[in-house]
């Protein structure tokens, strides 16, 4: 009886125990059934990366442009316009104390968190020849309303005679004759990107294009 005690301890012990080619076995099944979850998360973290590069590019874009429509002069919108940030005396200074450029005209890099973001500008210029307008032009009899029906105190007012539509006519004829000045821009920003040292902006799927105008409402227009 002695003996059948000690053996029946030997095999309980030895059946309890775990190999290791159970444990390889596991951890291989583990693997193969977590993979699909581990695409799921590397798909998922790159996409929140990719939208975060592309809404930092809108941001970097849209302020770009407002400081465009605001401080530059309209005779100074040119592809050249020189980029730097805060205070720096540029014709645009971008409010992004963070970030930094190379090349500071188009075609230069801002690097910010993380990533590289190349710009370029378009400058279309729309000149007076381009741009049609409409209005009314109101010429009077030379009846004046007498005081007592319009209370003004004199007779100064006239009734008016007729009212004469003009209807798309070019703007040189307002302007004396300067068919050829820019009236207005068209301003168009690229901006690409990249993780940061790659120097690759190529992939159309990383590109962002804003577009605006700016009008002449100083100087000359002859």
């Amino acid at each position: 009886m002695k003996e059948n005690k000690l053996l029946f301890t030997y095999n309980f012990r030895r059946n309890a125990g775990v190999t290791l080619v159970e444990i390889l076995i596991a951890a291989a099944m583990f693997a193969v059934a977590f993979l699909p979850v581990a695409s799921v998360l590397f798909s998922t973290t790159k996409k929140t990366h990719e939208m975060n590069y592309e809404v930092t590019a809108e941001t970097i874009g849209k302020n770009m442009l407002e400081q465009v429509l605001k401080t530059v002069q309209f005779d100074k919108v040119k592809p050249a316009m020189t980029i730097g940030v805060g205070n720096s005396g540029s014709d645009i200074n971008l409010d992004m104390p963070s970030a930094t450029i190379s090349g500071n005209t188009s075609g230069g890099i801002i690097t910010l968190e993380g990533a590289d973001y190349k710009y370029e500008f378009q400058i279309t210029d729309i000149n007076a020849d381009d741009i049609t307008v409409s209005y009314m032009n109101v010429q009077n009899n030379g009846t004046q309303w007498i005081s007592t029906q319009k209370k003004t105190g004199d007779d100064a007012f006239q009734t008016p005679k007729k009212c004469v539509d003009i209807m798309n006519r070019s703007s040189k004829s307002l302007i004396g004759g300067g068919g050829t000045v820019a009236l207005m821009k068209t301003i168009k920003l690229t901006l690409s990107w990249c993780n940061r040292g790659e120097n690759k902006f190529d992939d159309h799927r990383k590109k962002l294009v804003l577009l605006t105008r700016k009008g002449r409402v100083l100087g000359s227009m002859n």
